[in-house]
This record gives C-alpha cells, sequence and structure tokens, in this order.
C-alpha cells in the first residue's frame, strides 16, 4: 500500500488573467467620442501677432526686382505740376528713402509709413525724372514702398510699389508735352 502525499501548490504572485463583461471595463475619456473638449480660454496669446507677421510673405513687390534699379516708366501728361504720394506699403518699420530728380533733390529722407505723404512737383518741358532711392531697409527686408502720381485734376498718372534693397532706385519718368 502506498500512500502518497498531496501535493500544495503556492499561492501566484501574478494575478490571473480573467475576462470581464464589457460593462465594467473601465474606458479612457479620451476613447470616448462623445466626450468633447471646448477651449474656454478668452485671452489671446501675445506672440500671434508677431508670429503672424514672421511667417507672412510678402509678394505684394516683385522680388525679381531686388538687387535692382527698377523703371516704373514713362507718362505722359500736360499737368503743370504733379502731385506725388510715397508711403510704406508694408508695414512701417522704419524704411527711408530719398526722392530727387535729375537737378533737384525734393526730399533728402524720408521715414516712410503708413499714411501718404504729399508733394507737390512743378514739370518742365520734357523728361521729368523722379528717383526714389532706398537709404535702408528698415527692420524687415527689403525696402517697401509705395507711390502714387496725380495730375493737376487729381487724376492717378500711375500707382506702383517697390521692395529695394539700400542703395537702388525706383525711377518713374513724368514727360510734359
Amino acid at each position: 500500500m502506498n500512500i502518497t502525499a498531496e501535493k500544495k501548490t503556492a499561492p501566484s504572485v501574478f494575478t490571473p488573467k480573467v475576462k470581464l463583461p464589457e460593462a465594467t471595463k473601465s474606458k479612457s475619456i479620451l476613447e470616448d467620442k462623445r466626450a468633447q473638449f471646448m477651449n474656454m480660454n478668452d485671452f489671446a496669446n501675445p506672440g500671434d501677432p508677431l508670429k503672424s507677421r514672421l511667417n507672412k510673405s510678402d509678394t505684394a513687390y516683385n522680388p525679381n526686382y531686388v538687387n535692382k534699379n527698377m523703371d516704373f516708366g514713362m507718362y505722359k501728361t500736360k499737368s503743370e505740376f504733379v502731385t506725388i504720394c510715397y508711403r510704406d506699403f508694408s508695414a512701417p518699420d522704419g524704411d527711408m528713402v530719398r526722392i530727387f530728380t535729375q537737378d533737384m533733390m525734393l526730399v533728402p529722407m524720408a521715414i516712410l509709413d503708413n499714411e501718404c505723404k504729399y508733394m507737390k512737383l512743378n514739370l518742365i518741358k520734357g523728361a521729368n525724372i523722379i528717383n526714389f532711392e532706398a537709404l535702408n531697409e528698415g527692420s524687415s527686408y527689403p525696402n517697401t514702398g509705395e507711390l502714387q502720381i496725380f495730375d493737376e485734376t487729381g487724376k492717378v498718372i500711375t500707382s506702383n510699389q517697390w521692395g529695394l534693397e539700400s542703395g537702388y532706385k525706383g525711377v518713374v519718368t513724368i514727360y510734359k508735352e
């Protein structure tokens, strides 16, 4: 007669894998498609204006003319004088220009801002060549400016924009008949 001792097993230190019914499973609130999170923050990010300005691409000027002089063309008029409006068409960043003709300094140094600055120029018979020379590039590249030239009745003769590096010019010729 053989008597054998019963084998005892030690309790497991690992929890057994038991399948729980679907209703008792815990879910993450991120998995719940019905949970909607709303941004309740009504505060503006103070860096957004700078971020949008830095990410903005200024294509209002022709980038092919950067590092070159620009010729805005020749326009004929019978007016005795023209009125010139000049301004910065982009963000005012300290762009400076010099405005002169072939024989006269009109504005030795103008700081461009968003508001038009007006200047009256009496025309001589024949070609009146008006130069807009970029003196700097302000705090953002390049020097961006806009000009509008009106005849004595207020009719627009020409309107142009530039993107120039320092030392380069935009030139317009007004031919008085």
